[in-house]
């Protein structure tokens, strides 16, 4: 970065004063020259000229002063735009502390020292979640992430000619390790299961032997399904209309619900499939064409439903991802667990596949995982041969459950 002063010999200076911002949110400079005794009446000279170009953005129109001020403008113009509503709700609950610590702060005279203490308060055991414990590393996280975004905005809309999140001592973000029950719960577990129905069986199965979220589930179609291959094309998450927020162009609606593009390229994948969860599919398919025409004289029923692997039996509608959970829930309190939800038995699967030595970028693609932490492989969301062992080892894996 060049220097904002520079000494050119003979009392004479260089100032590299901005002047506003280009289109894409850069720093434009001017350079000036100017006569000084010495660099303390540069830098003073300097303070004085960023001081007039900071007065003159501030009465062009950028109308928010505090930073409370701010977080609304940016909430009205970036927040709340084609975000899912979740995503909003999250940002407006970590939004609450910021506003009450530095709300009424000037927003070209927020410091990083000011920021850092902030981040103190978080961290100080007095600072605590809706539970009554204190916050996470992720949390106090979230808050910094929040300000640093929040401040590159005040920098593009001409607010302040630096974001001082930039020099703000960032925590590390820490996740709690996964606590796995031991074998004989899982045992249980799978032996439980294979007493349910068949629909509801097949989606804990996907959960367990494939890793697949339970959105992942409740929208998997049959044309998603390649029987000769024993492949999986995860395309879809399904969640609440509700939640979806913004829609994108080639969502699906499916009643209360809706079908969007996973976020990342990796989530859209193919999945190798153990034969014994084919046969469990080819099972459902034979059941679900049985009770067709039944189901076609429910109110309600349109024939988007038909399509849908795992469906509510007594009605025809697909299950959403809400009856999806109470039913892992239930099971696990069953076998003297509770709280062990379907999305455990991903980490399950995902435990057993690595427990087995696959390589993590075979894993990656099983799942579908978008973190470049976990993975430098960039062609991880693409099926390899080796996935096929890896259905090869949970199919051998749910046998031995099931004995």
């Amino acid at each position: 970065m060049p220097k904002k002063i520079e000494y050119k010999g003979n009392n004479v200076y260089v100032l590299r004063v901005p002047v506003g911002h280009t289109p894409r949110g850069y720093v434009k400079t001017t350079n000036k020259r100017v006569v000084a005794d010495s660099m303390a009446e540069a830098q003073a000279l300097y303070n004085k000229y960023e001081a007039g170009v900071m007065a003159e953005m501030e009465s062009s129109g950028a109308t928010p002063k505090t930073v409370k001020e701010l977080v609304e403008h940016w909430f009205e113009n970036v927040g709340n735009i084609g975000r899912k509503n979740t995503t909003i709700a999250t940002d407006r609950h970590t939004s609450q502390r910021i506003i009450e610590a530095l709300g009424d702060l000037h927003v070209r005279k927020v410091t990083y020292t000011q920021l850092n203490r902030f981040t103190a308060n978080l961290i100080d055991e007095q600072c605590r979640n809706n539970s009554g414990r204190a916050l996470s590393n992720r949390t106090v996280r979230m808050h910094q992430d929040f300000l640093k975004k929040l401040f590159d905005y005040a920098v593009k809309i001409g607010l302040r000619l630096d974001n001082p999140t930039e020099h703000m001592t960032f925590v590390k973000k820490s996740r709690k390790k996964i606590a796995l029950p031991n074998m004989n719960f899982i045992k249980d577990y799978v032996q439980t299961i294979d007493e349910k129905s068949t629909n509801l069986r097949c989606a804990a199965y996907l959960a367990l032997a494939l890793g697949l979220r339970r959105g992942e589930i409740c929208g998997l179609r049959w044309q998603d399904v390649d029987f000769q291959s024993n492949i999986i094309m995860v395309k879809w998450n399904r969640v609440k209309y509700d939640k979806a927020g913004t829609v994108s162009k080639n969502a699906i609606i499916v009643g209360a619900s809706i079908l969007q593009s996973p976020k990342s390229e990796e989530g859209d994948r193919q999945v190798a499939v153990p034969n014994e969860i084919m046969e469990e599919l080819r099972e459902l398919k034979l059941l679900n064409d049985s009770h067709k025409a039944v189901y076609q004289s429910v109110p309600g029923y349109e024939p988007i439903f038909s399509e849908f692997l795992i469906l509510n039996e007594a009605t025809g509608r697909p299950i959403n991802v809400d009856t999806l959970s109470r039913f892992t829930g239930r099971i696990s309190k069953c076998c003297g667990r509770e709280g062990f939800t379907t999305h455990k038995l991903r980490h399950l699967a995902t435990s057993v596949m690595l427990d087995q030595k696959l390589p993590v970028n075979v894993v990656q693609s099983v799942l579908g995982h978008a973190d470049s932490k976990t993975t430098l492989d960039i062609y991880a969301h693409l099926l390899r041969p080796v996935n096929t062992e890896a259905a090869q080892i949970m199919g051998n894996f749910l046998q031995n459950m099931r004995k």
